[in-house]
């Protein structure tokens, strides 16, 4: 699923950017993809003809998207890319201090 954050960095990003209907597409392949990545070739069969551009610019625009190992057709590995949805990690110590648990000095 992709957030209402994610929609409006698109939404700007097309804006200003001659290639926002690839950014967009490639958006929407990777908040659909439940395969855990997709390779630069399965972007270009789904019609992105610079699947790297996008990546930047999606990338450029804040979104979280992960370069990981994916399996080819041959059985190969290859490095594709998956949409983060996992929020951060915060710092325990923040954690702590939100929740009252601080230590007093």
């Amino acid at each position: 699923m992709i957030s209402r954050a994610a929609h409006v960095i698109v939404e700007q990003t097309g804006r200003r950017n001659p290639h926002g209907r690839e950014v967009t597409r490639v958006l929407k392949l990777l908040g659909a993809d439940d395969s855990g990545g997709l390779t630069m070739a399965v972007l270009r069969e789904n019609g992105v003809q610079a699947p790297t551009r996008a990546i930047y610019e999606l990338q450029l625009a804040g979104c979280d998207i992960d370069l990981v190992a994916c399996e080819s057709t041959g059985g190969r590995k290859t490095l594709g890319y998956r949409l983060n949805a996992t929020p951060p990690v915060r710092d325990r110590s923040v954690m702590s201090e939100e929740r009252g648990d601080a230590v007093q000095h």
